[in-house]
């Protein structure tokens, strides 16, 4: 069979995987999201065989094990995952044996979890205006964030601080209740809580990183694995992150905020750049090390004009400038790009000190920086598509993980390593799986459409052992779904040559609007989208979003329509301007304009109200195309060599929800 493999033209993920017998197994990773093994496309069609055995570690569930894995086998499946329990090697031993005697390939989890629970503030002010009826009661928001303390400042009329300090709760869980001293004072309280995050995927990912690695390689290390071995999957925590109500908590344990100094001394070389960017308003701060411990009390624009950090150690409050800091950026912007950092430290290690092979993390929520890596060589080296939908809204999440993919600095793996057929509360009743075969394929196609390079469907779980997880997913109850499934991957197989050179077209928005702000007082673009959408032209072109101005792309859509946005992405805009190799899209106003030369010429400061709609009028040059005009012969949209401009309020709005405005033809604006 002739395959078309892609020239890999940036750095590439490569590898040399040696097995327990000492044969050797080079990987590459392609610019197209496929793995090549030892030379050949490798695309899995498997699923996650979830062991019960490994669950109860009971030895009769063992052969119930084997009868539900030499049915999938007997169907053409042979491709698994498997993991998820705390056991000893010598039971994941077993099932390596198991694959390894029958030709199979398979990926592992190691579950060695052993992390500190999370400590950190939720930047979600609460604000009491004082004097208060009754007492001060700070409560927690959930089960999952349990109330560990809080901070405040009490704010005069004038906007000074009068009081400000930190309390801590008795236990985790129970209310704070502020003195009746404080509850009397005439002014404003604002309040923030710092929370103890409970459950599933609630831990301290920095203070427990480097014996949580120990355990994994020292876990791995004491594997035999062959030739079938392919990956390594969530080496952290399955389906980790900062979701389930913790997309704005800031941790605060002292190695997180000592890398966090590290990051701020990255971005702010000197204190004094610090304070111009943060925008501190008076006695500025004195060292990087202070900035890192201030409790993020206020920093979202919505909350008001002026921003309160307070400093534990003196319980000095420092005030900025909402108008011009960015202070919020930086504070999720530094969690996630270290939290990035981690998940690149984990697979270096485990790739150098236990098993060379892919390293990929399973994705759920939205985009997050978390999971790209801008790193040139080494770290993950791959992304699971976790989707259940049904019909098109399979396409927003492959598309918004893919786009993590392309602002990663070198070819990445792109997989789905969980799939099944709508979410509970909207599948029929009594559906187990799918309905149809043609309904699985058509949901597989979509996936293979936007990049991925292989499926493992959730979930094989043996009829006779205790369910582990939800039973409407278990294909093994059904078993001639996985009849459907092995002819589905002989037909993709047949294909391979153009499956694996598949390249899915897409433009880019930037920057990224993200949920992480909203609570925090959103101070983004209301026209930026937060996942990937489709323009309503005639080819319904992908539009993914990015945190990267510098994203491989033909067209990058963007709108900087406020200060911190100006100050804090203007320069990567400008830096693309000034290459003149990407066309830039520029959709809504720009009422502060700085910053971005070769964009900001373009735009006066005159605004115009047209049937309800309010447009910029723009200044346009000789060598400029016009694209539209209001009534007056005033133009609001223009075209100057590859840079596009249509300066309506919210119509970056509008093409997300599959609109346009009148009298602007979108393929004219899309067009090259």
């Amino acid at each position: 069979m002739l395959f078309l493999v892609p020239v890999v033209s940036r750095a590439a993920g490569q590898g040399v995987y040696v097995d327990a017998a000492g044969g050797r197994h080079e990987w590459t990773i392609t610019e197209t999201h496929a793995l090549l093994w030892n030379g050949e496309p490798f695309m899995p069609f498997g699923t996650w065989f979830v062991s019960h055995y490994l669950d109860t570690g009971r030895e009769e569930q063992w052969a119930e094990d084997v009868a539900a894995l030499e049915l999938l086998i007997g169907k053409g499946i042979t491709d698994f995952y498997f993991g998820w329990a705390n056991r000893p090697p010598e039971m994941y031993q077993r099932l390596i044996d198991w694959f390894e005697a029958h030709g199979c390939t398979y990926g592992i989890i190691p579950a060695r979890y052993d992390w500190d629970p999370l400590y950190g503030y939720k930047m979600s002010p609460q604000r009491h205006d004082l004097p208060a009826a009754d007492p001060l009661r700070i409560t927690g928001d959930s089960e999952r964030l349990q109330l560990a303390g809080t901070a405040f400042v009490l704010v005069g009329q004038a906007g000074e601080s009068l009081q400000a300090g930190a309390r801590e709760a008795e236990a985790p869980g129970r209310e704070i209740i502020l003195s009746e001293e404080l509850s009397a004072c005439h002014g404003t309280l604002w309040c923030i809580r710092r929370v103890r995050v409970a459950g599933s995927n609630g831990f301290d990912w920095w203070s427990g990183f480097q014996r949580h690695t120990d355990n994994v390689i020292s876990f791995l290390n004491a594997l035999r694995t062959g030739p079938g071995l392919r990956l390594v999957i969530d080496p952290f925590f399955n389906e980790e992150g900062f979701y389930w109500g913790t997309e704005n908590v800031i941790p605060d344990r002292a190695a997180y905020r000592d890398a966090f100094k590290g990051w701020l001394r990255e971005r702010y070389p000197t204190v004094a750049a610090l304070n111009e960017a943060w925008s501190v308003a008076s006695d500025p701060l004195t060292s990087h090390e202070q900035a890192a411990r201030l409790i993020p009390i206020v920093v979202g624009q919505r909350h008001g004009d002026v921003g309160y950090l307070l400093d534990p150690t003196s319980e000095r409050v420092v005030h900025v400038d909402l108008h011009r800091s960015v202070v919020l950026l930086d504070l999720l912007e530094a969690r996630d790009t270290l939290y990035a950092r981690l998940h690149n430290e984990i697979a270096d290690a485990i790739r150098a000190r236990a098993l060379n092979v892919p390293i990929v993390y399973k994705r759920v929520g939205w985009l997050w920086r978390g999971f790209v890596n801008r790193r040139e060589q080494g770290g993950f080296d791959g992304l699971g598509l976790e989707v259940y939908k049904a019909g098109e809204a399979y396409d927003v999440p492959a598309a918004t993980y893919a786009s993590e993919l392309r602002q990663s600095r070198r070819p990445m793996w792109y997989i789905t390593t969980e799939t099944n057929h709508a979410p509970q509360g909207e599948r029929p009743a009594g559906l187990i799986g799918y309905p149809s075969r043609e309904t699985l394929w058509a949901d597989l196609d979509r996936q293979m459409a936007l990049g991925v390079k292989g499926i493992y469907i959730f979930a094989a779980q043996p009829h006779n052992g205790r369910k582990i997880f939800e039973p409407e997913y278990d294909l093994l109850a059904v078993p001639e779904q996985y009849d459907w499934f092995a002819a589905y991957k002989q037909k993709v197989l047949a294909e391979a040559g153009g499956r694996i050179a598949h390249h899915p077209a897409a433009w880019f928005s930037f920057p990224v609007n993200s949920p992480d702000l909203v609570d925090s007082g959103d101070m983004t673009s209301s026209s930026v989208p937060i996942d990937a959408w489709r323009v309503p032209n005639q080819d319904r072109s992908w539009v993914w979003p990015t945190y990267h101005a510098d994203a491989e792309t033909d067209l990058l859509v963007t709108c900087l329509d406020t200060v911190p946005l100006n100050r804090r992405y203007g320069p990567e805009l400008a830096a693309v301007l000034g290459r003149a190799k990407t066309r830039v899209l520029y959709a809504g106003l720009r009422p502060h304009r700085e910053r971005v030369p070769g964009l900001d010429e373009f735009f006066t400061d005159t605004r115009r109200t047209e049937d309800g709609a309010t447009y910029q009028i723009l200044r346009p040059t000789d060598r400029c195309e016009i694209l539209a005009k209001l009534r007056t012969g005033e133009v609001w949209a223009l075209r100057a060599d590859g840079l596009t401009i249509v300066a309506r309020d919210g119509v970056l709005r509008q093409w997300v929800q599959g609109q346009s405005p009148p009298g602007l033809p979108l393929d004219r604006v899309f067009a090259p």
